[in-house]
């Protein structure tokens, strides 16, 4: 069966109430608006997700709507699907299949006086070609005196104060030039600086999964906690004694061993922000290309782990937090090796472990089965995450103020 394209909600995001040109300043014709041209695309939801938050973030300093574009997987193909690794998958899907909130249409907090996210699509009627004011991201850093490796929170607070000044109200970001934050910058220890006006930022503590999403997650509670039924519209809470563990496989174990390892690679960005629990520093016999067994033998433990390590790992874990008694692994793993991590820790301890594969979605829900996942790792009460991988970055910021670890 083919994945689903979300096509409806293409014709939701069409009639949001701010799209429409009788609205008084700064939305309607003579609004405030930004449009990054050069935003990634062909890059795992959470890569494009945490460019889209802090772009979203730049435009609401800016006093500007953010466009928000579709998910993109492949601007090339002129289909609608496109196969990876022998699977079908859609090119491009509504953001709003993914999430909710100001940054994908919502309303600001009731006296926010920005104006409201708008599509890519309404943009090209708000703002016609000839009302735009195109800028260079190259040469504006370098009027702005923003070196190449200047922290977050510097390269935000200027660029802000740069387009709340412009008078004009159509500006597009050149798609020829890099992005203002680029897929790097997220990867570095630049986004840290950032951290503390993004996690208070509306666009973060008003942040919220789609409804397809979080359909899902409702009704896999009793899965994930025996007895609870929460409603439809109730709040989510922390989900009492449930560590979620995030377990990537795939092709990822060439990724660590033949990218991440020699080049010495870090934790991922918003990972390295002061007061989490788990830090890295990368082993000697690793970096300039090269790779020991022995720095593998470290390395591997954190973004390759065996059945044998998840084990040890979740028992540390368990022994710090008697309260836990239940695991919820999100992973992409082959069936037989996710089996074998099931019995490993049903045989140490465990009372009961629940995997994505278990998880009863329907095939609307299917498109968006990462988001479902990393929606249950953050409810969770204890998350351990990769620490070289976008995702558990991603959770940070996106659950920032949802409880301190």
């Amino acid at each position: 069966m083919l994945p689903p394209l979300y096509g409806e909600l293409k014709d939701i995001e069409s009639k949001l109430p701010q799209h429409n040109l009788s609205l008084p300043f700064p939305e309607g014709r003579d609004g405030r608006y930004v449009r990054f041209e050069n935003q990634m695309w062909g890059t795992g939801l959470n890569n494009q997700l945490e460019e889209i938050l802090v772009l979203s973030h730049l435009a609401h300093l800016s006093n500007r709507a953010y466009i928000f574009n579709n998910y993109t997987w492949d601007l090339v193909s002129k289909g609608p699907y496109v196969y990876d690794n022998g699977r079908p998958r859609a090119s491009v899907m509504p953001l709003t299949a993914f999430i909710s909130g100001p940054t994908a249409g919502g309303s600001w907090a009731p006296n926010d006086p920005a104006p409201r996210s708008i599509s890519a699509e309404w943009w090209e009627t708000v703002c016609s070609y000839e009302k735009r004011l195109l800028l260079n991201t190259t040469r504006e850093n370098e009027s702005m005196g923003l070196a190449p490796n200047v922290t977050g929170s510097i390269l935000i607070a200027h660029w802000a104060e740069r387009l709340k000044n412009l008078d004009h109200g159509c500006v597009a970001i050149a798609g020829i030039a890099p992005s203002i934050v680029d897929i790097m910058f997220f990867v570095s220890n630049r986004v840290t600086s950032l951290f503390p006006t993004m996690s208070t930022s509306p666009v973060i503590t008003r942040f919220a999964w789609s409804s397809i999403v979080r359909s899902a997650v409702i009704a896999n509670y009793p899965l994930l906690l025996p007895g609870a039924s929460p409603e439809p519209g109730s709040e989510l809470s922390v989900i009492p004694g449930l560590v979620a563990v995030h377990l990537r496989r795939g092709d990822y174990e060439k990724h660590c061993k033949e990218i991440l390892a020699p080049d010495a690679s870090m934790y991922m960005g918003w990972n390295r922000i002061d007061g989490l629990p788990d830090t890295f520093t990368p082993p000697l016999g690793a970096g300039k290309g090269t790779l020991t067994p022995e720095a593998w033998d470290v390395y591997s433990r954190h973004c390759w782990p065996s059945v044998e390590q998840i084990k040890e790992r979740l028992r540390v874990v368990r022994s710090d937090d008697p309260t836990l008694t239940r695991v919820f692994a999100l992973t992409n793993g082959k069936p037989e090796w996710i089996s074998a991590v099931k019995k490993a820790l049903l045989d140490d301890g465990w009372e009961d472990v629940v995997t994505t594969l278990d998880l009863n979605i329907t095939w609307e829900q299917s498109g968006v089965a990462n988001a479902i996942d990393m929606e249950i790792a953050a409810r969770a009460q204890t998350f351990v995450g990769n620490g070289v991988c976008q995702l558990i970055a991603t959770c940070i910021v996106v659950y920032s103020e949802l409880k301190p670890s």
